[in-house]
C-alpha cells in the first residue's frame, strides 16, 4: 500500500493498529516486521518509533487496544439483560476483533502462557466482570459464575479462531446466518448448563 499523506496522527496510528493486528494474528511477533506493517498500514517504518518507540510498543498498544474495546463493551451490558440478551452480542463483537483475538492466542501457543500483566491485570478482570454480572443477574455463586465465565469465553474463542468454512463444515451449513445461529444457540445451551439455568420459555 502506498504512503497515505496528509492524515492525522490519530489517524496514522489507528492504521498502524489495525496492521499491526492483522500482522501479528498472521505471522506472531517474531515474523511480523515494522517494514511489513508500516507497509500495510501506508507509513514510512520511520513512523512507527514515533507513535510506539520500537515493535514491543506497538504489541503493548494492540492488546491494550483489545482490552480496551472489550471493557468498553461489558460497560455497556445493563443488569436486567439476560443471556439470550448478551451472549449473542458478545459473539459478535468476538468476530468483529477477530484478528485480536488470533493475536492473544497465538501468543499463548508461541511462548506457552499469556504474557503476566495480560493474564493479572485484563484476563482476571475481564472474567470476574462476566462472572459479576451472572451473579447479579441470576443469583448464582462466583465460583459457578466464573466456571461458566470462562467455559463459554473459551467457546467464544474457539469459534472465533476457526475459519467461517471450517465452521460451516463443522455445523453441516452453508450459510453464515445460519452458522451465527447454531453457534450462539450452543454458546447459550453451556452458559445455561453451567450456571444450573432452564431453558428460556418460549410464547
Amino acid at each position: 500500500m502506498p504512503r497515505i499523506k496528509g492524515r492525522k496522527p490519530e489517524t496514522t496510528r489507528e492504521a498502524a493498529l489495525d496492521a499491526a493486528v492483522w500482522a501479528f494474528a498472521e505471522l506472531g511477533f517474531e515474523n511480523a516486521t515494522l517494514a511489513l506493517i508500516a507497509q500495510k498500514a501506508g507509513v514510512t517504518a520511520a513512523t512507527l518509533p514515533y507513535h510506539f518507540k520500537d515493535k514491543q510498543g506497538l504489541w503493548d498498544a494492540v492488546i491494550e487496544s483489545f482490552y480496551r474495546d472489550l471493557f468498553e463493551f461489558a460497560a455497556k451490558i445493563r443488569p436486567d439483560e439476560t443471556l439470550e440478551d448478551v451472549l449473542p452480542r458478545f459473539y459478535d463483537w468476538a468476530v468483529a476483533h477477530r484478528h485480536g483475538v488470533r493475536v492473544i492466542i497465538r501468543n499463548v501457543i508461541e511462548t506457552g502462557s499469556l504474557d503476566r500483566s495480560v493474564r493479572e491485570l485484563r484476563m482476571d478482570r475481564a472474567i470476574g466482570l462476566v462472572a459479576a454480572l451472572a451473579q447479579s443477574r441470576y443469583g448464582i455463586a462466583e465460583g459457578p459464575a466464573r466456571d461458566a465465565a470462562i467455559a463459554v469465553t473459551h467457546l467464544i474463542t474457539r469459534f472465533v479462531t476457526n475459519s467461517p468454512e471450517d465452521n460451516r463444515k463443522a455445523f453441516l451449513v452453508d450459510s453464515d446466518a445460519v452458522l451465527r445461529d447454531r453457534i450462539v444457540a450452543v454458546l447459550l445451551r453451556t452458559a445455561r448448563c453451567l450456571l444450573g439455568l432452564p431453558e428460556p420459555v418460549t410464547p
